[in-house]
């Protein structure tokens, strides 16, 4: 099967005026640093990218999870492009966790955030509103995914997106690896997202 790649050479990093401009637009629209919430929905469940106070399962209404865009670093290369995971619009909802930062080290967390998040600028860092299982409401920061970027890719063919993910490899390991953790994290939640399960099924018969 040939695969629709990417011409990588097309893609787009922020310049670092890009990137600190964006750190501090959000920074300046914290309502109260003791209320500063990070929304989990991917790796950084598990492995997150700063030392939380304190975090807890939440529900992003309006939002889904989806393998959106290209990544030629973290799990994928120049030659064999991976799929990177964000969140869209959408009806069903994202299970995750919020992730409190520790007001005394904002600064630091910050910047492991944003190194981590925010280098190449495929996702739009916005507050969302979460919701606990009790029914708290949180404000948190969500990385959504940009579609105006040139990593974004939609509307690609489950099995097109199997072929890719099963060749894909970077600097973190197989695409496909990352996939299959995430579901792990997802059913000790007790959340089933079928659409992803089918997935690593499609990748695990090639």
């Amino acid at each position: 099967m040939a695969l629709p790649y990417p011409d990588v050479d097309r893609f787009t990093r922020l310049t670092p005026d890009q990137y600190r401009n964006r750190l501090q637009q959000v920074r300046a629209s914290i309502q109260s640093v003791n209320e500063v919430w990070v929304f989990a929905y991917g790796s950084l469940m598990w492995n997150p990218a700063f030392e939380p106070l304190e975090q807890c399962r939440v529900l992003a209404p309006g939002f889904v999870r989806r393998y959106c865009f290209w990544t030629i670093s973290s799990r994928g290369n120049q030659q064999a492009p991976g799929l990177g995971l964000g969140i869209e619009p959408g009806t069903r909802g994202c299970t995750g966790l919020a992730q409190r930062m520790d007001p005394a080290h904002l600064d630091e967390q910050f910047a492991k955030l944003w190194e981590r998040e925010m280098g190449t600028g495929v996702y739009r860092a916005t507050w969302l509103p979460l919701y606990t299982r009790e029914g708290r409401r949180i404000r948190g920061l969500g990385f959504v995914a940009d579609p105006g970027h040139s990593h974004y890719v939609s509307d690609l063919e489950p099995v097109c997106m199997a072929q890719i993910m099963n060749r894909a490899q970077g600097a973190f390991g197989r695409c496909r690896d990352y996939l299959h953790r995430l579901l792990v994290e997802l059913r000790a939640m007790g959340v089933v997202e079928a659409e992803l399960e089918q997935l690593l099924i499609r990748i695990d018969r090639i």
